[in-house]
């Protein structure tokens, strides 16, 4: 994943961010929607064929690279609003190839993906603590800290990678460390 570097954030935008997410909240509810049954079907077809199906690896590669970046934002890790129509010019980015998928790990991936789960559920405690301090921050100095940047980045990168893992987008199980 790549995040941006600039630490700048608008104050009004900081200010009614709740009103501002709105938007992104339905299109990420819709493209949950949309990508439950696809992930079903990715999962059977990446037992049978070893490899999740292009268009399936397309669209949930998507969804994920859409979810990292309405999370960046909400937690202002990103200044920068999502744009689900506009993959490239986003700072947030997400690298997935498609690759080739053991059919063993992917049959009993919910169950390998548990204590990722559970971690990543406690990093969504503290990127949304460390979401509030940076609106505070942003909303008095117009700008957040590196810290708090950085440790949103990073809860935000591991959630991420959580979700890409639980949803056969990759192959490689989360890591706490960065490449």
């Amino acid at each position: 994943m790549t995040f941006d570097t600039d630490l700048h954030r608008r104050r009004l935008a900081v200010l009614f961010r709740l009103v501002l997410a709105i938007l992104p909240a339905i299109v990420l509810a819709a493209w949950t929607v949309l990508a439950l049954p696809a992930v079903l079907v990715a999962w059977l077809a990446t037992l049978v064929r070893g490899r999740t199906p292009r268009p399936l690896h397309r669209f949930l590669r998507g969804y994920v690279r859409y979810s990292a970046q309405v999370a960046a934002w909400w937690h202002l890790v990103s200044g920068r609003f999502p744009n689900p129509r506009r993959r490239d010019v986003h700072p947030v980015q997400l690298a997935a190839s498609r690759l080739p998928q053991g059919r063993i790990v992917a049959l009993f991936r919910i169950l390998l993906a548990v204590p990722s789960l559970v971690l990543g559920s406690v990093l969504g405690v503290v990127l949304s603590v460390t979401g509030v301090a940076a609106w505070f921050v942003a909303l008095t100095r117009g700008r957040t800290t590196e810290g708090l940047r950085e440790l949103g980045a990073f809860c935000v990168r591991y959630q991420v990678e959580v979700l890409a893992y639980v949803l056969l987008v990759t192959p490689h199980a989360p890591k706490l460390g960065v490449d």
